[in-house]
């Protein structure tokens, strides 16, 4: 039977693959997304595969047009990599070593004002070789606090307006006379006046009520998240989505290292005293994006265990504002 001169150099192409997969140890399962790598022994080493995430399990959520990783679907695509979590004792802030999470509290109400939580994550990357990622996170509540007053303002401007400290407006609303308004600072001495009576600031206030609370809380979970999707065992860089599922790329890797020699090696590089032939280490430093701390707001919910519609717009809405803003819930008026 004769081969067409293309098909033939084709079939001849995939032989050599194939014969250098096999010198290689190298299987392909399945529809070949999914790969092993073997010793000389038989033993698996390697493996890559792609990780199902599902936006009905919360895994994935989408925020205006983009598409986010959770912290359950972190914690899903460490399950073949099984990449260690580590929280060390300390933390640095403002240059001194202090306690690991570093909480700031209101020296009267103790509420949560800020949070610095530190996490390092380290194991095999993608060829074998030991990495390690050594994170911080900075969790600062007012500033959330003032992000959410600004949606609330831009979209609803009957509720607050931005001005001076030392000029406060005489009202919002021709229709709303008489409403005491209060000036918080975004950047002396410009600020936002808004309406405490008015219902969508209380509900700010709600959602700010439930970050002073579990600001610890979340912020462990961010950082936790962040520092998984910076190794690059994981290292996903973009979520696309079809059905509500995303399917992301994760590599795994079978080491010789037992209990003690992680513990070891988590200590060294805790301290910095790593060897950049034993183990690679990224550090980061880095603020919570509002995006960030409103995503994990919103699958947690509120103090109630209620999901504020605003957070519940921000998911699944558009995120440009609406060229005419929406009349203010009445049920919410003051």
């Amino acid at each position: 039977m004769s081969i067409p001169t293309a098909k033939k150099d084709s079939f001849e192409t995939l032989q050599k693959e194939n014969q250098a997969l096999r010198n290689q140890n190298v299987a392909l399962l399945g529809d070949g997304e999914v790969f092993i790598r073997r010793d000389a022994s038989g033993v698996m080493r390697a493996c890559k595969m792609p990780v199902p995430l599902s936006e009905r399990n919360k895994e994935i959520q989408r925020i205006g047009e983009h598409w986010m990783i959770t912290s359950a679907g972190a914690d899903k695509l460490n399950q073949l990599p099984g990449l260690n979590i580590m929280t060390p004792p300390s933390v640095v802030v403002d240059g001194k070593e202090v306690s690991n999470p570093y909480i700031e509290r209101h020296p009267k109400t103790r509420a949560i004002q800020s949070v610095y939580v530190r996490k390092i994550i380290f194991g095999p990357n993608p060829i074998g070789n030991m990495v390690g990622v050594d994170y911080t996170l900075f969790f600062n509540v007012y500033t959330y606090f003032l992000q959410d007053l600004q949606v609330k303002v831009r979209r609803y401007p009957v509720c607050g307006t931005y001005g001076m400290k030392e000029k406060p407006p005489a009202s919002l609303s021709p229709d709303r006379p008489g409403r005491a308004l209060v000036f918080f600072e975004i950047e002396d001495p410009v600020g936002l006046w808004v309406d405490l009576s008015h219902g969508e600031i209380q509900e700010v206030f709600n959602q700010h009520v439930s970050r002073q609370k579990f600001g610890d809380r979340h912020a462990q979970s961010i950082c936790t998240r962040n520092a998984l999707l910076k190794h690059p065992a994981i290292a996903a860089k973009t979520v696309e989505v079809q059905n509500g599922v995303a399917k992301i790329t994760v590599y795994g890797f079978k080491h010789d290292f037992d209990f003690k020699k992680f513990a070891e090696l988590g200590e060294k590089i805790e301290k910095g005293q790593t060897d950049p032939r034993e183990v690679q280490v990224e550090r980061a430093i880095e603020e919570a994006r509002f995006e960030e701390v409103s995503l994990e707001g919103a699958l947690e919910g509120d103090e109630y265990g209620a999901i504020p519609p605003e957070d519940q717009e921000r998911i699944s809405g558009p995120s440009k504002p609406a060229e005419n803003p929406p009349a203010a819930n009445p049920a919410k008026e003051g």
